[in-house]
Parts: C-alpha cells; sequence; structure tokens
C-alpha cells in the first residue's frame, strides 16, 4: 500500500498549492474545495461534476479503502457521512453514495486512485437495479457493515436515494470508475465517465457557491 507520499489528496491535504485542484481552479480565485470537515475527515467537491452536488469524503489519514479503516474510525466516518449528506441535501436531492473499495494496489475494485474516497452525488435512478444485474448484492444495515463482508477483498459500498445500503463482492478486476459509467449513462451523458477527461468546472464552482454559503 502506499503511504500517501505520491497522493493527490494527501497533497492538496498538505501543500494545497501544489495540488492539482489548485492548479485547475486558481484562475477562478478559488483556493478550496472543502465543503465540511472533522479532525479526521474531510468532504469536498468532487472533479469529475457530472452534476452539481458531486462531492467526495474521505479520510484525512491515507487509507486504501473504508474497509481498511478501524471499527472506531469507520464508526466515526458513518457519523461524519450522515452530517455530511445532511448537509449536502440542503440543496441536492436524490442522493447516493458508492465506493470502489480496493482490497490492494493490485485488486482495485473499479478504483482509480489509492486514497479511500466516497462518492455521493445527485442521481434520477436507483443504479442498484443494474449493479444487481452483475453482481449478488449483500444488504448492510449501515456502512460499517463492509468489515463484515469486504476484508481483505475488492468490493463495491452502494447506498440509493432511499438509504438502503448494499455490499457487491467483486472479482479482481473490473474496469475502473464502474460506477461512474452507470451514473453518467443515467444522466445521459455515457461518455464523460472519466472524470480526468470531465471535470465539470461550472458545476464544480457552483456546488462550493451553494453548499458553502449555507453553512
Amino acid at each position: 500500500m502506499s503511504d500517501g507520499s505520491e497522493c493527490e489528496f494527501c497533497v492538496e491535504f498538505e501543500l494545497p498549492e501544489a495540488s492539482l485542484f489548485c492548479n485547475l481552479f486558481s484562475e477562478y480565485g478559488v483556493k478550496s474545495r472543502v465543503i465540511h470537515e472533522s479532525k479526521s475527515y474531510v468532504a469536498i467537491a468532487g472533479l469529475g461534476a457530472l452534476t452539481e452536488g458531486y462531492v467526495l469524503l474521505l479520510p484525512k489519514k491515507h487509507y486504501l479503502s473504508l474497509s481498511h479503516l478501524s471499527s472506531d474510525e469507520i464508526a466515526e466516518f458513518d457519523d461524519f457521512k450522515r452530517d455530511s449528506l445532511s448537509l449536502v441535501n440542503e440543496f441536492y436531492h436524490n442522493l447516493i453514495c458508492f465506493e470502489h473499495g480496493a482490497a490492494s494496489n493490485n485488486r482495485k475494485g473499479g478504483s482509480c486512485l489509492d486514497h479511500a474516497h466516497l462518492h455521493v452525488c445527485p442521481c434520477p435512478t436507483d443504479l442498484s437495479l443494474q449493479i444487481d444485474e452483475r453482481f449478488q448484492s449483500i444488504p448492510i444495515d449501515s456502512i460499517m457493515g463492509i468489515h463484515s463482508f469486504a476484508k481483505d477483498k475488492p468490493y463495491l459500498y452502494y447506498e440509493n436515494q432511499k438509504s438502503q445500503k448494499f455490499v457487491y463482492i467483486l472479482p479482481d478486476k473490473i474496469e475502473s470508475q464502474y460506477v461512474r459509467r452507470l451514473w453518467a449513462t443515467s444522466l445521459g451523458l455515457p461518455d464523460q465517465w472519466d472524470w480526468a477527461i470531465s471535470i465539470g468546472t461550472q458545476n464544480i464552482l457552483n456546488t462550493l457557491k451553494n453548499l458553502v454559503n449555507i453553512k
């Protein structure tokens, strides 16, 4: 596992002026994309915003996926997630959450970055209907349930608009950004799933304007 020294998120947390976000958004006079934070976790506007309201929730400490957090840490993250969703839902609705959970650097579960991050985004449809056609779902009561089913295995965590939560155990290799592909298609933007190509600059600026201003 990486120690975070080459992690773009870790760079942004420790040296924000050297980050990719700063490079992309300094011309707009935006120095931070933080929407909400606690001592251990942070909510930021996500690059690759296909709509407004796209947010990532991350531990500040470098972990490969949320399943690598301790039981106490993920319980704290669950509280942080609840507060963050409440904040985002003040302005954006029909929210889903998902994580491509990596087991190792070679078993990434569809993740393209090696720092744990939970995606939060408005979505017009429940993507579990499509995911269920390909992978077997395991209903769980909270995100803490990934410890029971996804230890040392690549997985997908998914939470729909009704707050129903599921874990899917994945094969060692699936296509990168798998759920982002489904999300993009649900929005009628099937060719814009790759966050590194379709940044969504105006959606990000609007998200920061709306969510930071309501705090």
